[in-house]
């Protein structure tokens, strides 16, 4: 059997039940809980942004709080915070925060987002940027920038 965090399954239940924003609140902890460097083993990203991806659509207050995250999530980078937790295990890789932020951004609808910050990297630091190319391409894509797409 597999064990559910308690605070995974107590955000599960709050959705089931429409306690909407006793969801969120729960959501934005999980995100949280996730950044921290000393996450618990088995706290990623793609568990803590599971629930926004069921919340978004029934909750609108859940999207400006999204964005909230998002935002601090792209200022954490911009400051030079690469990476977004703790190892995925002991002595393993680390999630790159540009990741996250893409998948914020595709949770939000939000391409030109992701295209901007690509723009950003490529025109500070192209060696950075040539990292998260393939991760920024489907945006690029999306948003016609051929350019950068191109480069």
């Amino acid at each position: 059997m597999i064990d559910i965090d308690p605070e995974v399954e107590a955000a599960i239940v709050a959705h089931n039940e429409g306690r909407y924003a006793a969801a969120l609140a729960l959501q934005q902890s999980l995100f949280a809980r996730a950044e921290r460097e000393d996450a618990p083993a088995g706290t990623t990203p793609v568990m803590a942004l599971f629930g926004w991806q069921v919340l978004l659509p029934e909750h609108p207050p859940a999207r400006a709080a999204l964005e909230a995250i998002r935002n601090g999530q792209v200022q954490h980078l911009l400051n030079g915070a690469r990476y977004f937790g703790a190892p995925l295990w002991e002595g393993g890789h680390r999630t790159e925060r540009f990741t996250v932020i893409v998948q914020l951004n595709e949770l939000l609808g939000d391409a030109p987002s992701t295209c901007a910050l690509f723009a950003h990297f490529d025109a500070s630091d192209p060696d950075v940027a040539r990292k998260y190319a393939q991760r920024a391409l489907p945006a690029l894509v999306a948003g016609e920038r051929w350019a950068l797409a191109d480069r």
